[in-house]
């Protein structure tokens, strides 16, 4: 089932003693975990427990106080939010954050802006090498939107799609973003239970077909401890526990976390 290949002994992504805090509350305290490159690695705790705030940070939406978060060796939190994506870090977010009022294909092909070399005079004259910039990368979403089985409804806007199917072009534009590494963040919210079946077998065909790594926060545990290698659990900020899935369904620190933790 977890058949996640490590290419290489150093981490794809290294999170090492980060912490955060806002004003006196310290939302996460001294994480570090790393992530190998062809890994799905879960991110799971209870409400509260830091896995969006980690996710900010990775995306540099946040800055941690203090900590270091590196991408093969490079510095991340040397880089501008709007940089992040053209590093190979990929995103979808809890609440859909698709363009309403655009076409299917249309959302999808903005995930690709952040990898564009053209300057915008190219573009707007038009100019040879700007074109078949823009044919590749047209080329790219088709296949993309293939993939996805987004062929029917590419043309349609994304405000008239049920939710599951705006779940599915969220996260076609994270992959025409090109990433080395795609976090998901609560992909199965508001999905029937066929979805999430559904989803599962996505996650793992991106890894396995499309060679992505996969950084996964959920709450729907079946999912998390079905598809990911290993899972990292965080409770009031606080990383309590790693280790491959079967090993944290059975962590006494883990258990309790869940039935007796009253995380706000």
């Amino acid at each position: 089932m977890h058949s996640a290949k490590r290419i290489e002994s150093s981490p794809l992504l290294s999170v090492k003693d980060v912490c955060v805090a806002f004003g006196g509350l310290n939302a996460l305290r001294d994480i570090s975990f790393d992530l190998h490159r062809g890994e799905i690695l879960g991110l799971i705790g209870p409400n509260g427990a830091g896995k969006t705030t980690l996710f900010n940070c990775l995306s540099r939406l946040y800055s941690p106080k203090s900590g270091e978060i590196r991408l093969l060796g490079e510095n991340l939190l040397a880089f501008r939010r709007d940089q992040i994506a053209g590093r190979g870090i990929g995103r979808t977010f809890q609440n859909i954050a698709c363009f309403g009022s655009m076409t299917v294909r249309q959302n999808i092909l903005t995930g690709c802006h952040s990898h564009m070399r053209s300057s915008s005079l190219a573009q707007a004259l038009r100019l040879p090498s700007a074109l078949a910039e823009e044919r590749r990368f047209r080329e790219e979403i088709e296949e993309v939107i293939e993939w996805l089985d987004l062929r029917k409804d590419a043309e349609r806007l994304v405000d008239d799609l049920p939710f599951g199917t705006r779940k599915r072009v969220e996260f076609a534009r994270a992959l025409a973003m090109r990433p080395k590494i795609i976090l998901l963040d609560e992909p199965a919210a508001g999905l029937n239970h066929e979805e999430v079946m559904a989803l599962g077998d996505l996650i793992r065909r991106t890894r396995d077909e499309r060679g992505i790594t996969v950084l996964l926060v959920e709450h729907h545990m079946s999912l998390v401890m079905s598809v990911s290698d290993r899972v990292v659990v965080l409770n009031f900020g606080e990383k309590i526990a790693e280790g491959a899935p079967a090993q944290i369904q059975k962590d006494p620190e883990v258990i309790r976390a869940y039935l007796g933790g009253h995380a706000a």
